[in-house]
């Protein structure tokens, strides 16, 4: 029988995607989105590393759209490629 952390839940799941996709939200919820709580070891992961990317350079961005693809390539480079796989697969 697989525990609980085997597999990303839905929930986090969609949220990290959101944040990857939509990082700006992270401007006006920033510290809620820290305060979650990730079951999933990997999901904590990577929340911890996209919040440091946008605390590094993402919210300086005008444009949504460019934030994001800058949060996916610095996500990409920081070896979270196998965990965005799992997410967005």
């Amino acid at each position: 029988m697989r525990g609980q952390r085997s597999a990303i839940s839905r929930r986090e799941a969609l949220i990290l995607l959101c944040l990857i996709s939509h990082p700006w939200l992270l401007h006006d919820h920033l510290e809620e989105v820290a305060a979650l709580e990730m079951a999933h070891p990997e999901a904590h992961k990577l929340r911890a590393g996209i919040i440091a990317a946008f605390a590094n350079d993402h919210h300086h961005s005008p444009e949504p759209d460019e934030q994001a693809e800058k949060m996916r390539r610095t996500s990409k480079r920081a070896d979270y490629l196998n965990i965005l796989q799992r997410v967005s697969g």
